[in-house]
Parts: C-alpha cells; structure tokens; sequence
C-alpha cells in the first residue's frame, strides 16, 4: 500500500526543502512553491480522512519494517515473539 500519511507528513518539509535550495528565487517562484505544496497536503490529508475508519483498533497505520529482525541480536529475541503475541 502507498505510504500516504509519510508522504502527506513530509510534504510541506519538502516544499521548504526546495525554498532554501532556491535561495536566489523570485517571491513569485517561492509563492508557487508554497501554494503547490499546501494544496498537495491537502490533496494528501482528504485522502487519508477518506479511507475513513474500519473496524477495531487504529485506522490510518503504516507499518514499515526498520531493521529485519534476523539483524538483531539474539537478546533481543523476546521482543520478536512479544511483539507478535499482542
């Protein structure tokens, strides 16, 4: 599934991302810039409200895998099975 809710997060950080890289730009260009980004968060936002709510627990969830659990030691192996157990 798409990342939608780090995409919409990150969005404005991007917009400002392309504003100090453009240093030299004319406030039109930075205005544009603003404006894109903000409506692409919006975009993104009613998006995400409109995959609703569905059933039990927390509705809007992505779950990315960090680290592969074959990397960790295996102390912290309990974590791997409590983890799977709730």
């Amino acid at each position: 599934m798409f990342p939608l809710i780090s995409v919409t997060l990150f969005l404005p950080l991007l917009g400002a991302a392309i504003l100090v890289a453009a240093r030299g730009a004319s406030p039109r260009t930075a205005h544009a810039v603003g404006i894109v980004t903000s409506g692409l968060t919006l975009i993104g936002a009613l998006l995400v409200w409109a995959r609703g709510v569905g059933g039990v627990g927390f509705s809007q969830v992505e779950e990315v895998a960090w680290i592969p659990l074959s990397v960790l030691p295996t102390a912290w192996a309990w974590t791997e099975s409590a983890c799977r157990s709730s």
